[in-house]
Protein backbone atom coordinates (compact mmCIF):
# COMPACT_ATOMS: atom_id res chain seq x y z
CA UNK A 1 0.00 0.00 0.00
CA UNK A 2 1.17 3.46 -0.71
CA UNK A 3 3.34 5.11 2.00
CA UNK A 4 1.60 8.16 3.76
CA UNK A 5 4.13 10.90 3.30
CA UNK A 6 5.58 10.28 -0.48
CA UNK A 7 2.13 8.85 -2.34
CA UNK A 8 0.29 12.01 -3.08
CA UNK A 9 3.49 13.36 -4.17
CA UNK A 10 4.93 10.08 -6.80
CA UNK A 11 1.52 9.55 -8.04
CA UNK A 12 1.51 13.23 -9.16
CA UNK A 13 4.69 12.58 -10.81
CA UNK A 14 3.41 9.49 -12.48
CA UNK A 15 0.67 11.19 -14.18
CA UNK A 16 2.53 14.57 -15.69
CA UNK A 17 4.92 11.68 -16.80
CA UNK A 18 1.57 10.62 -18.87
CA UNK A 19 1.31 6.76 -16.74
CA UNK A 20 -1.74 5.01 -15.99
CA UNK A 21 -0.77 2.14 -13.38
CA UNK A 22 -0.05 2.57 -10.34
CA UNK A 23 0.57 -0.98 -8.90
CA UNK A 24 4.44 -0.04 -8.07
CA UNK A 25 2.38 1.90 -5.66
CA UNK A 26 -0.39 -0.31 -4.09
CA UNK A 27 1.05 -4.22 -4.32
CA UNK A 28 1.35 -5.85 -1.41
CA UNK A 29 1.05 -9.44 0.30
CA UNK A 30 -1.59 -9.92 2.10
CA UNK A 31 -1.73 -12.83 5.05
CA UNK A 32 -5.37 -14.30 5.39
CA UNK A 33 -6.99 -17.77 6.00
CA UNK A 34 -8.76 -20.09 3.33
CA UNK A 35 -10.86 -22.78 3.76
CA UNK A 36 -9.90 -26.31 1.97
CA UNK A 37 -13.11 -27.79 0.54
CA UNK A 38 -14.43 -29.76 -2.06
CA UNK A 39 -14.82 -28.86 -5.48
CA UNK A 40 -18.40 -29.69 -5.69
CA UNK A 41 -19.33 -27.65 -2.26
CA UNK A 42 -17.61 -24.49 -3.42
CA UNK A 43 -21.28 -23.04 -3.26
CA UNK A 44 -22.55 -24.12 -0.55
CA UNK A 45 -19.60 -22.73 2.20
CA UNK A 46 -19.71 -19.41 -0.16
CA UNK A 47 -23.39 -19.02 0.86
CA UNK A 48 -23.43 -19.98 3.94
CA UNK A 49 -20.57 -17.90 5.55
CA UNK A 50 -21.29 -15.20 3.32
CA UNK A 51 -20.23 -12.63 5.77
CA UNK A 52 -17.34 -13.87 6.04
CA UNK A 53 -15.82 -14.50 2.73
CA UNK A 54 -12.94 -11.80 1.18
CA UNK A 55 -14.29 -9.17 -0.91
CA UNK A 56 -11.75 -7.60 -3.35
CA UNK A 57 -12.68 -5.90 -6.13
CA UNK A 58 -11.74 -7.66 -9.16
CA UNK A 59 -10.66 -10.97 -7.23
CA UNK A 60 -12.88 -13.95 -6.96
CA UNK A 61 -12.77 -15.24 -3.26
CA UNK A 62 -12.31 -19.15 -4.29
CA UNK A 63 -8.99 -19.44 -5.74
CA UNK A 64 -7.71 -22.91 -7.42
CA UNK A 65 -5.89 -25.06 -4.90
CA UNK A 66 -2.53 -24.03 -3.90
CA UNK A 67 -0.97 -27.83 -4.47
CA UNK A 68 -3.12 -28.29 -7.76
CA UNK A 69 -5.71 -30.84 -6.59
CA UNK A 70 -8.43 -30.12 -9.20
CA UNK A 71 -11.06 -32.02 -6.65
CA UNK A 72 -10.66 -29.54 -4.55
CA UNK A 73 -10.15 -25.52 -3.97
CA UNK A 74 -9.95 -22.64 -1.86
CA UNK A 75 -12.33 -20.36 -0.35
CA UNK A 76 -10.94 -17.02 1.07
CA UNK A 77 -11.73 -15.87 4.44
CA UNK A 78 -11.77 -12.00 5.30
CA UNK A 79 -10.65 -10.29 8.36
CA UNK A 80 -12.61 -11.50 11.01
CA UNK A 81 -11.04 -14.69 10.88
CA UNK A 82 -7.49 -14.66 12.18
CA UNK A 83 -7.05 -18.47 13.46
CA UNK A 84 -6.98 -22.10 11.72
CA UNK A 85 -8.43 -23.73 14.53
CA UNK A 86 -12.64 -22.32 13.33
CA UNK A 87 -12.74 -21.02 17.12
CA UNK A 88 -13.79 -17.66 15.34
CA UNK A 89 -16.64 -18.94 13.56
CA UNK A 90 -19.89 -19.23 15.18
CA UNK A 91 -22.02 -22.40 16.05
CA UNK A 92 -23.73 -22.08 13.35
CA UNK A 93 -20.93 -21.68 10.73
CA UNK A 94 -18.90 -24.22 12.00
CA UNK A 95 -22.45 -26.60 11.56
CA UNK A 96 -22.01 -25.64 7.76
CA UNK A 97 -18.45 -26.21 7.52
CA UNK A 98 -18.28 -29.76 9.76
CA UNK A 99 -21.20 -30.94 7.44
CA UNK A 100 -19.54 -30.57 4.63
CA UNK A 101 -17.73 -34.16 3.04
CA UNK A 102 -14.77 -34.93 2.39
CA UNK A 103 -13.73 -32.57 5.51
CA UNK A 104 -13.02 -28.69 5.39
CA UNK A 105 -9.33 -27.84 6.50
CA UNK A 106 -8.45 -23.67 7.47
CA UNK A 107 -5.25 -23.15 6.19
CA UNK A 108 -3.26 -20.13 6.15
CA UNK A 109 -2.50 -18.21 2.49
CA UNK A 110 -1.00 -15.27 0.57
CA UNK A 111 -3.06 -13.10 -1.31
CA UNK A 112 -1.26 -10.24 -3.87
CA UNK A 113 -3.11 -7.05 -4.10
CA UNK A 114 -2.59 -4.94 -6.60
CA UNK A 115 -4.48 -1.50 -7.89
CA UNK A 116 -6.76 -3.34 -9.41
CA UNK A 117 -8.01 -4.37 -6.11
CA UNK A 118 -9.00 -1.25 -4.67
CA UNK A 119 -12.12 0.47 -5.12
CA UNK A 120 -12.24 4.12 -5.55
CA UNK A 121 -12.53 5.08 -2.33
CA UNK A 122 -10.11 2.58 -1.10
CA UNK A 123 -7.44 4.35 -3.59
CA UNK A 124 -8.31 7.36 -2.94
CA UNK A 125 -8.00 6.50 0.72
CA UNK A 126 -4.85 5.35 0.67
CA UNK A 127 -3.79 8.14 -1.66
CA UNK A 128 -4.94 11.11 0.08
CA UNK A 129 -3.46 10.08 4.01
CA UNK A 130 -3.80 13.40 5.67
CA UNK A 131 -7.65 13.83 4.38
CA UNK A 132 -10.40 13.45 6.50
CA UNK A 133 -12.51 10.29 5.70
CA UNK A 134 -15.61 12.64 5.21
CA UNK A 135 -14.01 14.39 2.81
CA UNK A 136 -12.62 11.80 0.40
CA UNK A 137 -14.74 12.00 -2.67
CA UNK A 138 -17.49 8.73 -2.82
CA UNK A 139 -19.82 9.88 -5.32
CA UNK A 140 -20.66 11.59 -8.54
CA UNK A 141 -22.69 12.76 -10.86
CA UNK A 142 -22.89 10.59 -14.53
CA UNK A 143 -24.45 12.29 -17.03
CA UNK A 144 -23.23 9.41 -20.06
CA UNK A 145 -19.93 9.01 -20.84
CA UNK A 146 -19.31 12.37 -18.09
CA UNK A 147 -18.37 11.80 -14.70
CA UNK A 148 -18.92 15.51 -12.35
CA UNK A 149 -17.41 16.07 -9.35
CA UNK A 150 -18.15 18.88 -7.09
CA UNK A 151 -14.83 19.24 -4.89
CA UNK A 152 -13.98 20.87 -2.20
CA UNK A 153 -11.35 23.38 -2.02
CA UNK A 154 -9.08 21.71 -0.33
CA UNK A 155 -8.85 19.30 -3.06
CA UNK A 156 -8.43 20.89 -5.61
CA UNK A 157 -4.64 20.63 -5.99
CA UNK A 158 -5.20 16.61 -6.22
CA UNK A 159 -8.15 17.26 -8.93
CA UNK A 160 -5.94 15.18 -11.60
CA UNK A 161 -5.28 12.51 -9.17
CA UNK A 162 -8.88 11.92 -7.99
CA UNK A 163 -10.47 12.31 -12.03
CA UNK A 164 -7.40 9.79 -12.47
CA UNK A 165 -8.61 6.97 -10.33
CA UNK A 166 -12.23 7.87 -10.83
CA UNK A 167 -11.49 7.39 -14.37
CA UNK A 168 -9.49 4.17 -13.94
CA UNK A 169 -12.34 2.31 -11.57
CA UNK A 170 -15.34 3.19 -13.91
CA UNK A 171 -15.15 1.71 -17.68
CA UNK A 172 -17.75 3.35 -18.41
CA UNK A 173 -16.65 7.26 -18.25
CA UNK A 174 -14.51 8.69 -20.43
CA UNK A 175 -14.52 12.44 -19.31
CA UNK A 176 -13.65 13.66 -16.03
CA UNK A 177 -14.93 17.33 -15.11
CA UNK A 178 -15.03 19.56 -11.88
CA UNK A 179 -17.78 21.87 -11.20
CA UNK A 180 -16.03 25.47 -10.66
CA UNK A 181 -19.01 27.83 -10.37
CA UNK A 182 -22.29 27.88 -8.88
CA UNK A 183 -25.63 27.61 -10.83
CA UNK A 184 -26.08 31.66 -10.75
CA UNK A 185 -26.21 32.69 -14.61
CA UNK A 186 -29.01 32.96 -16.81
CA UNK A 187 -29.59 29.88 -17.96
CA UNK A 188 -27.72 27.65 -14.95
CA UNK A 189 -25.36 26.14 -16.45
CA UNK A 190 -22.25 24.68 -15.09
CA UNK A 191 -18.87 25.70 -15.33
CA UNK A 192 -16.65 23.18 -15.35
CA UNK A 193 -12.88 22.24 -15.53
CA UNK A 194 -11.28 18.85 -17.48
CA UNK A 195 -9.18 16.88 -14.86
CA UNK A 196 -9.09 13.40 -16.14
CA UNK A 197 -9.70 12.20 -20.08
CA UNK A 198 -10.78 13.38 -22.64
CA UNK A 199 -12.95 16.34 -23.87
CA UNK A 200 -15.97 14.99 -25.01
CA UNK A 201 -18.76 17.05 -23.65
CA UNK A 202 -21.64 15.79 -26.20
CA UNK A 203 -23.55 13.15 -24.23
CA UNK A 204 -26.46 10.47 -24.77
CA UNK A 205 -28.44 9.84 -21.64
CA UNK A 206 -31.24 7.14 -21.86
CA UNK A 207 -33.94 7.61 -19.17
CA UNK A 208 -36.63 5.10 -18.77
CA UNK A 209 -36.67 4.54 -22.20
CA UNK A 210 -36.47 7.65 -23.49
CA UNK A 211 -33.24 9.04 -25.50
CA UNK A 212 -31.95 12.60 -24.96
CA UNK A 213 -28.74 14.34 -26.48
CA UNK A 214 -27.14 17.16 -25.85
CA UNK A 215 -23.75 19.29 -24.58
CA UNK A 216 -22.92 18.85 -20.87
CA UNK A 217 -21.86 22.49 -21.28
CA UNK A 218 -24.80 24.48 -22.51
CA UNK A 219 -27.33 22.71 -20.46
CA UNK A 220 -28.77 21.60 -17.24
CA UNK A 221 -29.32 18.02 -16.36
CA UNK A 222 -29.25 16.29 -13.35
CA UNK A 223 -29.15 12.62 -13.47
CA UNK A 224 -30.83 11.89 -9.70
CA UNK A 225 -34.16 13.18 -10.90
CA UNK A 226 -34.99 10.47 -12.89
CA UNK A 227 -37.29 8.70 -10.40
CA UNK A 228 -39.06 12.27 -10.23
CA UNK A 229 -39.14 12.72 -13.91
CA UNK A 230 -41.08 9.36 -14.21
CA UNK A 231 -43.00 10.02 -10.94
CA UNK A 232 -44.48 13.28 -11.97
CA UNK A 233 -45.51 12.12 -15.95
CA UNK A 234 -47.26 9.00 -14.50
CA UNK A 235 -50.05 11.14 -12.54
CA UNK A 236 -50.93 12.48 -15.72
CA UNK A 237 -53.83 11.25 -17.82
CA UNK A 238 -53.76 10.15 -21.37
CA UNK A 239 -53.72 12.39 -23.80
CA UNK A 240 -53.75 15.68 -21.13
CA UNK A 241 -52.67 18.71 -22.72
CA UNK A 242 -49.67 19.64 -20.67
CA UNK A 243 -47.25 23.38 -20.63
CA UNK A 244 -43.90 22.52 -19.16
CA UNK A 245 -42.46 26.21 -18.61
CA UNK A 246 -39.03 25.71 -17.67
CA UNK A 247 -38.21 22.53 -19.54
CA UNK A 248 -34.65 22.11 -20.18
CA UNK A 249 -33.74 19.47 -23.06
CA UNK A 250 -37.73 17.74 -22.04
CA UNK A 251 -36.98 15.39 -19.14
CA UNK A 252 -40.67 16.05 -18.36
CA UNK A 253 -42.12 16.74 -21.46
CA UNK A 254 -40.76 14.20 -23.96
CA UNK A 255 -41.56 10.54 -21.72
CA UNK A 256 -45.30 13.06 -21.28
CA UNK A 257 -45.80 13.09 -24.60
CA UNK A 258 -43.73 9.47 -25.63
CA UNK A 259 -45.81 7.34 -23.12
CA UNK A 260 -48.76 9.02 -22.26
CA UNK A 261 -49.19 10.66 -25.72
CA UNK A 262 -49.75 14.25 -24.05
CA UNK A 263 -49.81 17.51 -26.14
CA UNK A 264 -47.15 18.93 -24.60
CA UNK A 265 -46.33 23.26 -24.92
CA UNK A 266 -42.45 23.12 -23.94
CA UNK A 267 -40.39 26.04 -23.23
CA UNK A 268 -37.11 27.56 -22.18
CA UNK A 269 -35.28 30.39 -21.91
CA UNK A 270 -32.14 28.82 -22.75
CA UNK A 271 -31.83 28.81 -26.73
CA UNK A 272 -29.40 25.97 -26.52
CA UNK A 273 -32.22 24.02 -24.25
CA UNK A 274 -34.81 25.06 -26.91
CA UNK A 275 -32.70 23.12 -29.73
CA UNK A 276 -31.65 19.85 -27.64
CA UNK A 277 -35.63 19.66 -26.95
CA UNK A 278 -36.57 19.49 -30.53
CA UNK A 279 -34.09 17.37 -31.24
CA UNK A 280 -34.54 14.95 -28.60
CA UNK A 281 -38.60 15.19 -29.09
CA UNK A 282 -37.86 14.08 -32.88
CA UNK A 283 -35.27 10.98 -31.73
CA UNK A 284 -37.71 9.75 -29.83
CA UNK A 285 -41.25 10.62 -32.50
CA UNK A 286 -43.13 12.61 -30.84
CA UNK A 287 -42.15 15.86 -32.59
CA UNK A 288 -45.70 16.48 -33.50
CA UNK A 289 -47.20 16.44 -30.40
CA UNK A 290 -44.30 18.47 -28.67
CA UNK A 291 -44.23 22.04 -29.20
CA UNK A 292 -41.19 23.69 -28.59
CA UNK A 293 -40.91 27.87 -26.90
CA UNK A 294 -37.85 29.97 -26.37
CA UNK A 295 -39.08 32.39 -23.79
CA UNK A 296 -39.76 34.04 -20.50
CA UNK A 297 -41.78 31.23 -18.41
CA UNK A 298 -44.13 33.81 -17.28
CA UNK A 299 -44.61 34.66 -20.81
CA UNK A 300 -45.10 31.76 -21.54
CA UNK A 301 -47.51 31.01 -19.16
CA UNK A 302 -49.74 34.04 -19.61
CA UNK A 303 -50.51 33.64 -23.09
CA UNK A 304 -51.43 29.88 -22.76
CA UNK A 305 -53.92 30.34 -19.85
CA UNK A 306 -55.39 33.45 -21.87
CA UNK A 307 -57.91 31.45 -23.71
CA UNK A 308 -58.81 28.09 -22.99
CA UNK A 309 -58.26 27.07 -26.79
CA UNK A 310 -55.01 25.78 -25.62
CA UNK A 311 -56.73 23.22 -23.08
CA UNK A 312 -53.86 23.22 -21.07
CA UNK A 313 -54.77 21.28 -18.34
CA UNK A 314 -51.15 20.67 -16.31
CA UNK A 315 -48.23 23.66 -15.70
CA UNK A 316 -45.10 22.48 -14.62
CA UNK A 317 -42.41 24.44 -13.43
CA UNK A 318 -38.90 23.37 -12.40
CA UNK A 319 -36.73 25.71 -12.53
CA UNK A 320 -36.80 25.26 -7.76
CA UNK A 321 -34.88 28.24 -7.42
CA UNK A 322 -37.09 30.66 -8.82
CA UNK A 323 -40.04 28.63 -9.98
CA UNK A 324 -42.43 30.42 -7.11
CA UNK A 325 -41.95 33.42 -8.27
CA UNK A 326 -43.15 32.64 -11.60
CA UNK A 327 -46.47 32.26 -9.84
CA UNK A 328 -47.01 35.54 -9.77
CA UNK A 329 -48.24 35.54 -13.47
CA UNK A 330 -51.38 33.67 -12.45
CA UNK A 331 -53.67 35.79 -11.10
CA UNK A 332 -55.91 37.36 -13.55
CA UNK A 333 -54.21 35.48 -16.36
CA UNK A 334 -57.20 33.48 -17.10
CA UNK A 335 -60.28 34.89 -18.99
CA UNK A 336 -63.14 34.10 -17.33
CA UNK A 337 -65.41 33.89 -20.28
CA UNK A 338 -63.46 31.50 -22.13
CA UNK A 339 -62.57 29.65 -19.08
CA UNK A 340 -66.58 29.32 -17.60
CA UNK A 341 -67.40 25.55 -16.62
CA UNK A 342 -64.18 24.41 -17.60
CA UNK A 343 -61.67 23.01 -14.98
CA UNK A 344 -58.41 25.28 -14.27
CA UNK A 345 -55.32 23.97 -14.57
CA UNK A 346 -53.02 22.06 -12.33
CA UNK A 347 -50.07 23.35 -11.18
CA UNK A 348 -46.86 21.19 -10.14
CA UNK A 349 -44.05 23.76 -8.84
CA UNK A 350 -40.92 22.81 -7.51
CA UNK A 351 -38.83 24.81 -5.49
CA UNK A 352 -35.70 24.82 -2.36
CA UNK A 353 -36.90 24.90 1.28
CA UNK A 354 -34.18 25.31 4.39
CA UNK A 355 -37.00 25.74 7.00
CA UNK A 356 -38.00 23.10 10.06
CA UNK A 357 -41.22 23.57 8.80
CA UNK A 358 -40.66 23.39 4.73
CA UNK A 359 -44.19 22.22 3.77
CA UNK A 360 -45.70 25.25 5.40
CA UNK A 361 -43.24 27.68 4.21
CA UNK A 362 -43.50 26.48 0.41
CA UNK A 363 -47.19 26.87 1.46
CA UNK A 364 -46.60 30.24 2.67
CA UNK A 365 -44.57 31.15 -0.37
CA UNK A 366 -46.68 29.91 -2.91
CA UNK A 367 -49.62 31.92 -1.44
CA UNK A 368 -48.06 35.25 -1.44
CA UNK A 369 -46.29 35.02 -5.03
CA UNK A 370 -50.45 34.50 -5.99
CA UNK A 371 -50.90 37.98 -3.78
CA UNK A 372 -53.97 35.17 -2.36
CA UNK A 373 -52.76 34.59 1.91
CA UNK A 374 -55.91 32.83 2.25
CA UNK A 375 -55.00 29.44 0.68
CA UNK A 376 -55.60 27.11 2.89
CA UNK A 377 -53.30 24.33 3.54
CA UNK A 378 -55.81 21.75 2.04
CA UNK A 379 -55.48 23.79 -1.33
CA UNK A 380 -51.42 23.26 -1.81
CA UNK A 381 -50.03 19.59 -1.41
CA UNK A 382 -46.54 20.08 -0.40
CA UNK A 383 -44.39 16.62 -1.69
CA UNK A 384 -40.81 16.27 -0.31
CA UNK A 385 -38.68 15.06 -3.65
CA UNK A 386 -35.40 14.82 -1.89
CA UNK A 387 -32.68 16.03 0.49
CA UNK A 388 -30.20 18.26 -1.95
CA UNK A 389 -27.62 19.48 1.21
CA UNK A 390 -27.69 19.34 4.71
CA UNK A 391 -30.95 20.86 5.90
CA UNK A 392 -32.04 21.71 2.21
CA UNK A 393 -34.89 19.57 0.67
CA UNK A 394 -36.40 19.91 -2.74
CA UNK A 395 -39.60 19.55 -2.88
CA UNK A 396 -42.80 19.44 -5.36
CA UNK A 397 -45.93 22.22 -4.80
CA UNK A 398 -48.88 20.97 -6.38
CA UNK A 399 -52.62 22.80 -6.31
CA UNK A 400 -55.18 23.60 -8.85
CA UNK A 401 -55.45 27.22 -9.74
CA UNK A 402 -57.90 28.56 -7.70
CA UNK A 403 -60.63 30.78 -9.58
CA UNK A 404 -60.32 33.86 -6.86
CA UNK A 405 -56.30 33.49 -8.54
CA UNK A 406 -57.42 32.79 -11.95
CA UNK A 407 -60.08 35.48 -12.56
CA UNK A 408 -58.69 37.44 -9.89
CA UNK A 409 -58.52 41.72 -10.89
CA UNK A 410 -54.38 42.55 -10.72
CA UNK A 411 -53.89 45.39 -8.37
CA UNK A 412 -51.31 48.01 -9.09
CA UNK A 413 -48.69 46.39 -6.81
CA UNK A 414 -49.05 42.83 -8.47
CA UNK A 415 -49.19 44.53 -12.00
CA UNK A 416 -45.96 46.03 -11.08
CA UNK A 417 -44.35 42.91 -10.09
CA UNK A 418 -45.36 41.85 -13.50
CA UNK A 419 -43.69 44.16 -15.19
CA UNK A 420 -40.61 44.39 -13.79
CA UNK A 421 -40.19 40.45 -14.62
CA UNK A 422 -40.84 40.74 -18.51
CA UNK A 423 -38.11 43.60 -18.33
Amino acid sequence: MPSAGTTACALGELLAGGAREFDALFTSVRRVIALDVPKSSCQVITRGLRRRVLRLRNAPPVRPHPRGDDARRIVLMNETIQATDLEEFTEAERGIIEGVEPPVKAIEHQVHVSYAQFTMREALRALLPDTPERDIPHSFEMIGHVAHLNLRDELIRHQNLIGQVLLDKNPKIRTVVNKTGSLSNEFRTLDMELIAGVPEYQVEVVEHGVRYKFDVRDVYWNSRLQTEHRHLVSTFKKGEVVADATCGVGPFAVPAALIKGCTVHANDLNPKCYEYLLQNAKRNKVEKRVLGYNSDAREFIRKLCASSDAGVSRIVLNLPALSIDFLDCLPGAFDETSWKGKTLPRVHCYCFSKSNDPKTDVRERVAAAMSCPDLSAGEIDVREVRDVAPSKLYLCASFDVPPRVAFAAVDERCAKRQKISDE
